[in-house]
């Protein structure tokens, strides 16, 4: 996740910087700030979409019992 954080970071300082305004000290704290948050947020609605509880994910359901 802590690239996520990087590389969306550098990307809005990027975009501020070739729109003419770059960001000084505290403005780049609260991007990183507001991409980390982002980043959180995205990471826990995946877990949530696709059930994933303590780093792994539940199997959909489970195997069914062939009849003999």
């Amino acid at each position: 996740m802590l690239a996520v954080v990087v590389v969306l970071s550098l990307v809005v300082w990027s975009a501020c910087y070739f729109a003419g305004s770059p960001l000084n000290a505290a403005e780049t704290v609260v991007v990183v700030g507001l991409c980390a948050l982002l980043a959180w947020l995205a990471g826990a609605a995946w877990g949530r979409l696709h059930k994933v509880k303590d780093g792994a994910a539940k199997p959909a359901r489970p195997a069914r019992k062939r009849k003999k």
